[in-house]
């Protein structure tokens, strides 16, 4: 990216310390407002990588989309989601590939996963029409999403 709010790898590391150990949490949901092309998610994502449990296959795969599943972000520029996307999908592939061959529902559930979580939109202006998904595991590979309406902010 060629913009010039990109925060470098260094002081993302430091901040993302800060928030330890509550940022680690696979289980903990998190929305970054205003994302640009991921550097902060792809170090959350990194970190909470790191405390899945390596049982089975299927069951690490599973938590790998259930870590990803929790995490959301928004961004104004579309070509900025792309590349969230992009590496978050990079990122959880080559874990989950280092200790099994990815199912082959996998990758379409974690790229549905990705494309409900994060999204191209203007915070300030469209939040009465922003939804994010509450996913829940039903079975391996199988997942519902619940879609939940972005609050809006009170007047008063």
């Amino acid at each position: 990216m060629t913009q010039a709010g990109i925060t470098p790898p260094a002081t993302v590391r430091l901040l993302c310390d800060y928030a330890e150990p509550q940022l680690s949490n696979p289980s903990t949901k998190l929305f970054e407002p205003g994302c640009g092309d991921g550097n902060f998610l792809v170090e959350i994502l990194d970190r909470r990588l790191q405390k899945i449990q390596h049982h089975s296959a299927t069951v690490l795969q599973n938590d790998v989309l259930l870590t990803v599943a929790n995490l959301y972000g928004i961004d104004i520029r579309p070509i900025a989601i792309a590349e969230t996307r992009h590496r978050l999908q990079l990122l959880a592939t080559n874990f989950v590939t280092r200790y099994s061959q990815p199912d082959y529902r996998f990758t379409p559930l974690l790229e549905q996963i990705l494309a409900q979580n994060f999204i191209a939109a203007d915070l300030l202006r469209d939040n009465s029409k922003i939804t994010f998904p509450f996913w829940q595991k039903v079975r391996n590979f199988e997942f519902c999403m619940t879609p939940t309406i972005f609050p809006k902010e009170k007047k008063g």
